[in-house]
């Protein structure tokens, strides 16, 4: 006897979803600078062979960095964030940020534990270089050049601004600074985190506490001067942090060490930003920034005054 077969009840097998693979599950490390997750939605804006950036509707910024990367101090930290999940993502893609995780469609990040990042350690003031040694690194052809031609004068400006504790003329120069220049983090937006480094470096608290609160300000415009990346770093200088790359090129600048050394220490920092933060520090460094009546910081002999950017 022949039994006819039975007719399955079950429903039809997509074959391409029977064989997608599970998310990956990735373990993160997350910077003490590390903003909280906001509102959604977030979505992929930049996307680098080391690592990509991910922004939410509010313009926050979050950069999600592999082993490789610079260690931004907002960043969080992924160690097994190879270039073969970075190509999984594409531009303008969806995700998700929620408290301790990233949720992409392929990889999920869940963050473990906290990281601290590296911070700018104040300089011994005896052992402090001279003006006379700093600009001799700056005029000597092996320092890096800026992105931006007039960047040292508005440097300057923005010091001189601090030093004299003048709210109006910190706006000022903050607005010819601010936004200014190509890239991710404008020229204008690395030479304030240079003050803001070299300031906290040489101990100048009342021009630090004035630009920190005029930037704060600055930055809570609408609309924004700068990107969210770039404004996230602001913050992160104002309280000291940055890349050890730079730390260790201040750290060479202020002891008078030559161009040399300083410039292959930020050669790895962006196109110009390593460059733009000397430029912001020097501009410090090339006064007696611990001198209560300190006049406008040096600069070279063309320079002359500018006008704040339209």
């Amino acid at each position: 006897m022949t039994t006819a077969p039975v007719a399955s009840t079950a429903p039809p097998r997509n074959p391409t979803t029977a064989r997608r693979p599970a998310p990956a599950q990735l373990a993160a490390a997350a910077s003490t600078l590390t903003p909280a997750a906001g509102p959604g939605p977030w979505q992929v804006v930049g996307i680098m062979r080391h690592g990509f950036y991910a922004a939410s509707e509010t313009g926050a910024v979050l950069p999600v960095l592999g082993p490789t990367a610079l260690r931004l101090p907002t960043a969080v930290l992924v160690p097994e964030l190879t270039g073969e999940r970075l190509g999984s993502l594409q531009m303008g893609g969806a995700l998700r940020v929620e408290a301790g995780r990233i949720v992409t469609e392929h990889f999920h990040c869940a963050v473990r534990r906290r990281w601290n990042p590296t911070r700018i350690r104040p300089c011994d003031p005896a052992r402090r270089a001279s003006a006379a040694a700093v600009s001799a690194s700056i005029a000597h052809p092996a320092w890096p050049e800026t992105g931006i031609e007039d960047l040292a004068h508005r440097a300057a400006r923005l010091v001189h601004a601090g030093r004299a504790l003048d709210p109006g003329a910190v706006d000022s120069a903050l607005a010819a600074l601010l936004g200014l220049g190509p890239g991710s983090t404008p020229s204008g937006d690395d030479a304030v985190c240079g003050v803001l480094l070299a300031l906290r470096q040489v101990r100048a608290v009342p021009a630090l506490d004035l630009l920190r609160n005029r930037l704060r300000a600055a930055l809570a415009a609408r609309p924004a001067p700068t990107g969210g990346l770039s404004a996230s770093l602001l913050d992160a200088a104002a309280a000291g942090a940055c890349v050890p790359e730079v730390r260790a090129a201040l750290e060479l600048l202020v002891s008078g060490a030559p161009a040399g050394p300083i410039a292959r220490a930020v050669a790895a920092v962006g196109t110009s930003s390593g460059a733009d933060i000397l430029c912001g520090a020097a501009a410090v460094h090339l006064t007696d920034a611990t001198a209560p009546d300190s006049g406008p910081a040096a600069v070279p002999p063309s320079a002359s005054p500018v006008a704040p950017s339209s």
